[in-house]
């Protein structure tokens, strides 16, 4: 099941450093643990933790091992996409774009169309976290459940708005089927918009806005910002 982990164990062994041996030690306990559990899904799912334990820990080689050897695709992506995580935490931006890609290259693979959009989902907010913001984006309208789709269009939205992408943050929205949701969606960003600053770009993303009652809202709290950096402004 899991083959040739051993070998991840180079660099660590070479480390003459107390807590990495604990980490060695600790590791190769769990790892008989987990071997020893019957279920598949139970088994993959305690690799995939395995997995984003050893990438907190910067141990990234040793993390990959573990998760290219998960048996179940939803786990195995799930795992894949932590290790690029902490890789982008970490400053290895390519390789972890890479390790994202593998993550998505599995998550396609899920049988179970709910589980497979909920990784997509997870996956989409990753490449966020390393400013792909355009892959992102691809990412989350790949997911086939109508209702995912949209909460992970509208929640990717408003964090592309706080990171300045108000276009890209636009777009989304635009991607969004239900009018509800879309209206609701840019009213958020709206505001967003406006507390950064750009109370311009606000006014206009305001006025895309279908549902007049949400509009009326967006445009109320463009002014109630604009009111409270002007009182701060005079306030100094």
């Amino acid at each position: 099941m899991v083959n040739g982990i051993d070998a991840g164990f180079k660099g660590v062994n070479a480390v003459e450093d107390a807590l990495a041996e604990r980490l060695l030690h600790s590791f190769r306990e769990a790892l008989k643990v987990i071997r020893k559990i019957p279920y598949p899904p139970a088994r993959s799912q305690k690799f995939s933790e395995l997995a984003a334990i050893l990438a907190g820990a910067g141990q990234f080689d040793l993390a990959l091992d573990v998760a290219q050897n998960i048996d179940i695709a939803s786990w195995r992506s799930e795992a894949l996409r932590a290790v690029a995580e902490e890789m982008v935490k970490a400053g290895q931006i390519e390789a972890a774009l890479q390790v994202f890609e593998d993550a998505l290259q599995f998550a396609h693979k899920v049988g179970n169309a709910l589980d497979r959009d909920r990784v997509l989902r997870r996956i989409a907010l990753g490449l966020l976290k390393a400013c792909q913001f355009e892959r992102s984006l691809q990412v989350a309208q790949q997911i086939e459940s109508s209702n995912e789709r949209t909460f992970a269009l509208s929640d990717l939205a408003e964090k592309l708005a706080k990171l300045g992408q108000f276009e890209l943050a636009v777009k989304a929205v635009e991607s969004i089927k239900n009018n509800h949701w879309r209206s609701a969606t840019l009213r958020n960003i709206v505001k967003v918009v406006a507390e950064i600053g750009d109370i311009n770009c606000a006014v206009e993303i305001a006025e895309r806005i279908e549902n007049a009652l949400d509009r009326l809202h967006a445009l109320a709290a463009i002014l109630a910002v604009k009111k409270t950096k002007q009182g701060g402004k005079q306030g100094k």
